[in-house]
């Protein structure tokens, strides 16, 4: 699922105000108002080499993790006016912007080089140039899952498309400027009427998991759950940063493999895992549809060679040091069940 992290538009004397949950107003720099979408109302315009709209980050949190990014930018250009014009840059994490009158958009790699696509023969899907519309209002896009690919679009067609194998990295303290680069070296040179910016959701997890029916008594016996591994982790720090770097770099690879499966087989698979959080939201965790759901789960992976391992050493020896066993779970019998149903199937019995 992602989340709008930032909506910025420009409708009250080229005024950048973001509309959106997190409030990330911009401050615009030499970018005076200029004609928008329609009569009465104003963009805002990046006519000079300075101007730009910068967007600092007080609070890092909303920009950090995206992992997924997806960016809407409504403008009007000259795609020739400049050999490179930027629509948006994060300073650290990503770039949008247009390069010999291709769309483009760059990404940072963990540690070096990252990943690039471009609206050109080599990214396009028909193998053609796609020039950015002139002088006319255009929705300019970049898609990245966070896991597998990135796309470029142009009023909603797809124009460029990269496999990539990094997720987007946080955005670093210089934050996010809109109609420039960090550098304030390649403007726009041309006008922007509205910025949409989403991320993964990272509260998704825990709103999903917390969509089952509870009682006060289930909810105290997972916040004891919780307070536990807290106090675990806080006295056995290498034993929690390895078992933080072994779940995170599991689930990233496992998703992965996933968004890189024929498209029937993802069809599948999203019909399964939506089943099963039907069944999860309406507390029916512990019974046979449950457990047919986690059959037909594992059997799909497995026969996508995608099976997870019955037995990880590594993993067992911290959950056992940590005692994240099913004892754990005495105080909620059905997530118990629901534990012995998944690795009954896992282990295939």
């Amino acid at each position: 699922m992602l989340q709008l992290i930032c909506q910025e538009r420009f409708r009250t004397l080229g005024i950048p105000v973001d509309i959106g949950p997190f409030h990330n107003h911009g401050t615009p720099w030499d970018a005076p108002p200029a004609t928008g979408t329609a009569p009465g109302q104003t963009a805002i315009s990046f006519p000079h080499p300075a101007s730009h709209v910068a967007i600092e980050s007080t609070n890092p949190k909303q920009w950090n993790p995206l992992a997924a990014l997806r960016i809407e930018i409504v403008a009007n250009v000259n795609p020739a006016a400049a050999r490179t014009l930027t629509l948006i840059e994060g300073d650290g994490a990503f770039r949008f912007s247009i390069m010999e009158e291709a769309l483009e958009a760059s990404f940072a790699g963990p540690s070096g080089p990252g990943f690039y696509v471009r609206s050109d023969e080599t990214y396009a899907p028909d193998g053609r140039f796609h020039h950015v519309p002139a002088h006319r209002w255009a929705t300019l896009g970049v898609d990245h899952n966070g896991y597998s690919t990135v796309r470029l679009s142009i009023d909603g067609k797809v124009v460029g498309e990269a496999n990539v194998a990094a997720a987007v990295p946080p955005v670093l303290a210089g934050g996010v400027t809109i109609g420039n680069n960090a550098a304030r070296t390649n403007p726009l040179l041309g006008v922007i009427d509205e910025v949409r910016v989403w991320r993964i959701d990272p509260t998704e997890m825990r709103q999903e998991f917390w969509c089952r029916p509870h009682t006060r008594a289930t909810a105290r016996c997972w916040e004891e759950i919780f307070r536990a591994v807290r106090e675990w982790g806080a006295s056995h720090p290498a034993d929690l940063a390895a078992l933080l770097d072994m779940m995170s770099a599991q689930q990233w690879g496992f998703v992965r493999a996933l968004f890189l499966l024929p498209s029937a087989e993802q069809t599948e698979i999203r019909a399964i895992l939506k089943e099963s959080a039907r069944l999860w939201c309406e507390g029916l965790i512990d019974g046979n549809e449950m457990r047919d759901v986690l059959d037909r789960w594992i059997a799909a992976l497995r026969r996508n060679g995608l099976a997870p391992s019955a037995s990880n050493r590594e993993l067992e020896a911290i959950r056992k040091r940590a005692r994240l066993d099913h004892a754990a779970l005495a105080c909620d019998p059905k997530a118990a069940e629901f534990l012995r149903l998944l690795e009954r199937a896992v282990a295939g019995s």
